[in-house]
């Protein structure tokens, strides 16, 4: 994969997972610090991630499934097959 394709790729991932992590936050009634505060992480980077301009650590990633009770493969899974 070229650099310019991973760039456009990543982008892409981006904005499927902060679709979903938005999703997640509003099906639960969370505002953003509400989101956040048990991951350990400020609230501004909830907003960069729903946003699609930032992508969480895998590390967060795994803690936001285990806290706001949400399946990996559902934010993982590729686009058009995760029910949005």
């Amino acid at each position: 994969m070229q650099k310019h394709d991973r760039k456009k790729h990543i982008a892409q991932l981006s904005k499927i997972i902060g679709r979903r992590l938005n999703r997640l936050r509003k099906l639960n009634g969370l505002t953003h610090q509400q989101f956040t505060a048990p991951l350990g992480v400020s609230a501004q980077n909830s907003v960069r991630w729903c946003r699609g301009q930032a992508l969480p650590q895998l590390d967060t990633l795994v803690r936001i499934c285990q806290v706001h009770r949400a399946e990996a493969a559902w934010l993982l899974r590729p686009a058009g097959k995760a029910g949005l």
